[in-house]
């Protein structure tokens, strides 16, 4: 049985290096990472460049709480549960 893991903000930057190194872990193979972007398109696209049998793609704004719950809602759907979330994503203001 896999763990699921499921990194906001994993397409790009820290988040997809969170993901690498799961990946070149040497337990990799029992991990299913799911990642998210504001775009499902860029989510989809970095899962498939970094692993697509272990690395699937979603896309979430986490400033949307109804967009959040609907990928929690998506996520145990398709996979049971989540079992590590890495909350990654952020957002920026400026004043």
């Amino acid at each position: 049985m896999s763990t699921i893991v499921l990194i906001t903000g994993g397409n790009r930057g820290l988040g997809r290096a969170y993901v690498e190194a799961i990946l070149n872990g040497s337990k990799s193979s029992t991990y299913k990472i799911i990642i998210t972007a504001r775009s499902g398109e860029a989510a989809q696209k970095a899962a498939g460049e970094l692993s697509e049998s272990q690395v699937a793609g979603y896309g979430c704004d986490i400033e949307n709480e109804e967009k959040v719950d609907n990928l929690v809602k998506a996520v145990e759907s398709e996979y049971g549960r989540i079992d590590i979330l890495i909350n990654n994503a952020g957002q920026s203001s400026f004043t």
